[in-house]
Order: structure tokens, then sequence, then C-alpha cells
């Protein structure tokens, strides 16, 4: 359940919805860190078990149907 190798160089390249929120936050510790992971002087979090994260990574596909249903518009990108 743990991202891959991959898909950890493809996260390290952008902006999620959570680093938003860590951004967000004004938390200096908290962005100082989302920076040293992004810019790879640090090792992200481990979140394979963790249930709240693992019950989005399992509905993902259907909240985005959920969200296009009931707003009538689409996600392209996730």
């Amino acid at each position: 359940m743990a991202l891959t190798k991959e898909q950890k160089e493809f996260r390290s390249k952008l902006l999620g919805g959570s680093d938003a929120n860590t951004i967000m936050s004004g938390d200096e510790e908290k962005i100082l860190k989302l920076w040293k992971v992004k810019t790879g002087q640090e090792e992200d979090e481990d979140l394979s078990d963790v249930l709240q994260v693992q019950m989005g990574v399992h509905t993902e596909s259907f909240n985005i149907e959920w969200f296009t249903k009931q707003t009538g518009r689409k996600v392209t990108d996730n």
C-alpha cells in the first residue's frame, strides 16, 4: 500500500491538496519539513498504516465520480 519509488518521484515535483493545506496553515515547522521533503533532503512520512489515508486511496475514484455527479464539474487531472 506504500507508494512506489516512481510515485514518490512524481509527487516530489508537484504540490497536492495536502501540501497546499500545509502551506496555508502558516506552521513554519511543517512548511520547512515539506520543503525538505520536496527538495529531497528528507524522506516523506510513511502513511501506509494510517487508516484515513488508505480509505482515501481506495475511495478516490468514487469520490471523483461523486463530485462530478453532485456538481456537474468533471475532474480532468487528479
